[in-house]
Formats: structure tokens, sequence, C-alpha cells
């Protein structure tokens, strides 16, 4: 039998015990009588524990939480080799959503035990905070106009929906475009005046909307997109094509792919990893490391 263990965030339930017993309904449905279950801390908030139940043999391990603890247990997995099934929890779930999982407990349970398994790209990021490239993003990450949605309030998001978005450009529409230089690989630096730029190892955001041309968690490849809009005749353009899913490079857009790239500012730029606020700063590095995960799939 599969030694498995299961790393849940606690948050994300009303009663645990209650939780802990309704998976244990399910998993003896596949033949598991017994697994370890962990729980989140503060101080850990999986990849730690994840590492701890390989280094004791488990061989497979399900997130139970919303993004933020996927990414926690896909670091603490990274180059083991050790398969993650993904339990939906929270809200958010973008990660199951990109990847087609269903929507329930059961279904999900089913999945891991008895689905398929694909390796994913994983993009390093480095916040320019002397910790070097110490973070992972699954889905995207970037600075600017995405993280400044993040930023806006959750009532107002909730309330609003897909109008967020709308709202939150408005507002970074005041005053000027700002510089932004872009490295990719080796190439020479690109300076654009932008309000925008995101690196997607996925391509579905919230709301469905997906500003990449192309992006595949599979193919070894940063997928960047720079929103290079000036005001608001520019943002309306860019916002117009994204909505209609015509994403592919413009005038007032630029998709770029490589290894890695850098992004640079002159002054602090909201920055968001995967949906999670970091400070501002003015520096974004990110890598990928290709097939640095597995995952149980359909």
């Amino acid at each position: 039998m599969t030694a498995i263990s299961v790393v849940v965030n606690p948050t994300k339930f009303d009663d645990l015990d209650k939780a802990q017993g309704k998976l244990a309904e399910l998993l003896k449905e596949f033949g598991v009588d017994d697994f370890n279950w962990v729980v989140t801390t503060a101080e850990d908030t999986g990849e730690g524990w994840t590492r701890r139940e390989v280094a004791d043999g488990a061989e497979m391990v399900l997130s139970w939480g919303g993004d933020g603890t996927v990414r926690a247990v896909a670091k603490g997995l990274m180059g083991s080799g050790i398969p993650m099934g993904i339990l939906p929890g929270g809200t958010g779930n973008l990660i199951a959503k990109n990847l087609d999982l269903p929507d329930s407990l059961h279904g999900c349970v089913g999945v891991a035990m008895g689905g398929g398994s694909m390796t994913l790209d994983v993009n390093e990021v480095d916040l320019g905070d002397g910790a070097g490239y110490d973070s992972i993003s699954l889905l995207m990450c970037g600075m600017g106009l995405d993280a400044a949605v993040i930023d806006s309030p959750e009532r107002l998001k909730a309330w609003l929906g897909s109008m967020a978005y709308a709202a939150a450009a408005a507002k970074s529409l005041i005053g000027e475009a700002k510089p932004l230089t872009v490295v990719v690989d080796d190439e020479l630096p690109r300076r654009v005046p932008a309000r925008m730029a995101l690196v997607g190892n996925v391509g579905r955001m919230q709301m469905g909307i997906n500003v990449f041309d192309h992006v595949d968690p599979t193919d070894g490849e940063l997928a960047v997109f720079v929103a290079k809009m000036r005001g608001i005749r520019e943002a309306i353009d860019t916002g117009r094509h994204i909505v209609m899913g015509k994403t592919a490079e413009g005038k007032h857009r630029l998709q770029l792919s490589g290894k890695q790239v850098t992004f640079e500012t002159t002054e602090d730029w909201p920055r968001e990893v995967d949906g999670d606020l970091v400070d501002p700063g003015t520096f974004m590095g990110v890598r990928v490391v290709p097939g640095a995960i597995t995952v149980r799939v359909r």
C-alpha cells in the first residue's frame, strides 16, 4: 500500500476533525486504511513538513488547502519525484482549475489515487531581497497592475467580481506609465513604459482571464506578458483584446518567452506571487525549473 501523507491547512476548515474523518472515509474506498496527518502552522505552511514526510518514507503527499498550501507542498517536493495530489480547499484553487481537476473532494481523491501523473515546471522567483531564488510560482507572478488588483479590498473583489480588474486598472492609470526594463535570457534589455509585467506557468487567472498568447506548464519555457499601455485609450485596447482572447503581441502588449527573465523599475511597484502579495519593490527575477514536480491528474 502506498504510504500517504496529507498536509492540511487548518484555516480552511470550520471543523478539522470532521474534515479528517471525511477524508479517511474516502481514502478507505481506495484501500487506504492509514495515512499521516500533518497540520500546517504559521511558521511552516507546508514546505518543511513535506520535506520531513518525504524523508520519513512518504510515497505520495496530498495537499489540502488553497493555492498557497499547494505551492508550499510543491516546493517541499521539488526534485524528489514523489507525486503530489491536490485536494480542494479555500476559495481560489486556481492551480486545480488550470489542471482541470474535479471540484469535489471525492473527485480529487479519486484522481490522486487512480488518475495519471504529469511533471510540471516550477518557476523560481528572486525578489531582489538578498535571498536569491527563494520563492516559487506555479501559477503566475508579476509587478504592477495585477498586484494592484490583488491589493484591492476583499469585499470589493467579492462584490464586483471581474469588475475589480477594471476598478484597479482605472486607479493605476492615474499618472504616467512607469519605466520598466525587461531582460529575457541573454537578450539585450528592453526598456518600455509599462503598467504591468507578468510571468506565467499556466494561463488562467481569476475570472477566467488569460493574458498569455501561449503558456504550457510542461514546456520548460516562461511565458512573459508586458502591458505597455500609456493611458486610458491604450488600456481599453489592451483590455478589449484580453477579454476577447486576442492576447497576441500588439502595439500595447509584449509577449516573450525564455528560460529566465528579470524586471526592473525605477521606483517601487506592487508585486505578487501566485496571488499572494509580497512587499513592493523595484526588481523581480524568474527562472524556470523544467519538470520539477509530479502532480496527479485525470
